[in-house]
């Protein structure tokens, strides 16, 4: 069996990327990735017992890779404003390749494989995120007089807001809704 660093795992996993990014998981077929990647089905199952497989998989890396960048962000000898400036930046970058279609299911998906991957992989991210918080606001980089934990709801409310029907006829795309939610989560809503 070839290994994982295979110039046919890498086509296929990075070809199942693009089209879970551009259409979602739900409408991509293990025979669309396949095509694409020019691989036979045989070759997908040798690596992914199905398509729930391959996309935890490429979430996982995602998930990886985003955290990734952020430690590397964060072990930067800069203060904090600007750490966060730059976590805010990888986010939107990231947000900027989905699709809505994919964005909405990582949202509403909570019953499938991939949807309880997901919630453990945000909820990791929360006690992650709220770390970083508490750590600022013991060395008095986020004000003291704000709570933590009501940042972190805001923060996990956010997601419910997102999913609105009314609030995302407000924008042209997902990717706008999401730049405008980080401005004013991190920046506020009044002018320097």
């Amino acid at each position: 069996m070839e290994k994982p660093s295979s110039p046919k795992f890498r086509k296929l996993v990075q070809t199942a990327r693009d089209l879970f990014f551009r259409h979602g998981i739900k409408r991509v077929t293990v025979e669309e990735i396949c095509q694409k990647a020019g691989v036979s089905r045989m070759m997908f199952y040798r690596y992914f017992q199905n398509k729930d497989a391959i996309a935890m998989y490429t979430l996982d890396q995602l998930y990886s890779d985003a955290w990734s960048k952020f430690d590397e962000i964060l072990a930067e000898d800069i203060p904090f404003e600007e750490k966060i400036k730059r976590i805010a930046t990888v986010k939107m970058e990231m947000v900027d390749e989905y699709s809505t279609e994919f964005l909405n299911e990582l949202l509403a998906d909570e019953d499938s494989e991939c949807g309880k991957f997901l919630i453990q992989k945000r909820n990791e991210s929360y006690e992650f995120t709220r770390k970083i918080y508490t750590d600022a606001q013991e060395r008095g980089d986020i004000r003291e007089d704000i709570k933590i934990d009501f940042i972190m709801f805001v923060m996990e409310h956010l997601a419910e807001i997102i999913k609105d029907e009314r609030v995302q006829s407000m924008y042209p795309d997902m990717s706008q809704l999401v730049h405008e939610m980080f401005a004013l989560l991190f920046y506020g809503m009044l002018s320097r």
